[in-house]
């Protein structure tokens, strides 16, 4: 057997890493890769509820592995509330149409 060790390359301080993260083009790439996993997790809630092994297999099928707890950090309920906030701006979007059409 092998043993594997992890390395980080990271040279960034906490500060820095920090801003990093609140950068516009940060969090843009990071809500593609949430609604990447939610999109990969939906045809899978079907069979294995809003579970965590669900939102783990999401992430393999995302290409996302191993990211799921950094999208979600409080795992399934996070996965929920993103598809409700989803659900509830289409809603919203028909209901203007539907008040703008007459």
């Amino acid at each position: 057997m092998h043993a594997c060790a992890t390395v980080s390359f990271s040279t960034e301080s906490d500060s820095e890493s920090s801003s990093l993260r609140s950068s516009p083009l940060f969090q843009e790439t990071e809500e593609d890769d949430r609604a990447a996993l939610l999109k990969a997790c939906l045809h899978l809630v079907r069979e294995g509820g809003w579970s965590a092994e669900v939102l783990i297999e999401g992430a393999k099928e995302a290409g996302l592995e191993g990211q799921e707890a950094e999208l979600f950090p409080n795992g399934p309920g996070d996965l929920v509330n993103m598809f409700e906030q989803r659900c509830n701006k289409k809603l919203f979007r028909y209901m203007e149409k539907q008040k703008d059409s007459g």
